[in-house]
């Protein structure tokens, strides 16, 4: 009888009713930083960029929207559509093999591209239409 109530006494105290018992350490981790904002950039057109320099991991935020350069009569005829491209280049001016552009389609559209080699580079933005709007941020 005094077992079983040792016994459920110690349940109670290591089960903690679901709560933990005991809280991960955190000493000796070190915090990864934010990543840096290494430009964030509105136009319309074509464009090229400054250079950028990524020491690793790094993302292209990009959107675009055409509709405005598109509207006939009010709407969007169907198939209309509006070409979205943003090259990597290396400061050479060769294309970034590792890190590969964007290619879009369409009316409007938005995104994120995670890349994993980090370097200089620049960025080429092309869309065909005339009358459009687009932003990209690139962080790393």
């Amino acid at each position: 009888m005094r077992l079983a109530v040792v016994a459920a006494a110690l349940s109670i105290l290591v089960g903690g009713c679901g709560s933990p018992t005991s809280v991960p350490s955190t000493q000796g981790q070190v915090a990864s930083p934010s990543p840096q904002v290494l430009f964030d950039l509105k136009g319309s057109g074509t464009k090229t960029t400054e250079k950028f320099t990524a020491a690793g991991d790094w993302d292209l935020d990009w959107s675009y929207d055409c509709t405005a350069g598109l509207v006939r009569n009010g709407a969007v005829p169907s198939g209309y559509h509006c070409s979205f491209i943003v090259h990597v280049k290396q400061p050479d001016g060769h294309f970034s093999l590792e890190n590969q552009g964007v290619s879009q389609l369409g009316v409007k559209d938005q995104g994120v591209e995670h890349y994993h080699t980090g370097g200089t580079f620049y960025l080429e933005v092309q869309v065909c239409c005339s009358d459009n709007s687009w932003t990209i941020k690139v962080t790393g």
